[in-house]
């Protein structure tokens, strides 16, 4: 297996764990080394992510850091809810991404 086959099965693998886990939706791949989608949080609020292909990371818009005074409670349990899930959905790309190494270190 090549580097590019190798680097597509880890994309793959890594959407599909997101979507397994996580329920992602409406994957997008219009941004050429990104994808967008969302997922749902508990409180039902709808967070938009982004998946990269070249780090394997997944970033949440709404996980930006709230800065000076003014937020209701609200804009910040979304923004601790999506920092959260942030973390939780790397995670899983992690796992999975070192699954795919060891299946491929096996061949």
């Amino acid at each position: 297996m090549n580097k590019t086959e190798v680097r597509r099965l880890k994309v793959r693998r890594a959407l599909k764990a997101l979507v397994m886990n996580h329920n992602a939706f409406n994957i997008e791949d219009a941004d050429g080394g990104r994808m967008d989608f969302y997922v749902e949080g508990p409180f039902g609020h709808i967070y938009l992510c982004q998946f990269t292909r070249n780090g394997f990371d997944v970033a949440c818009y709404d996980a930006i850091g709230l800065a000076g005074d003014g937020w209701s409670q609200d804009d910040i349990r979304i923004q601790q809810t999506a920092t959260e899930l942030e973390i939780l959905m790397n995670a899983t790309v992690q796992k999975e991404l070192e699954k795919v190494e060891a299946e491929v270190a096996s061949l």
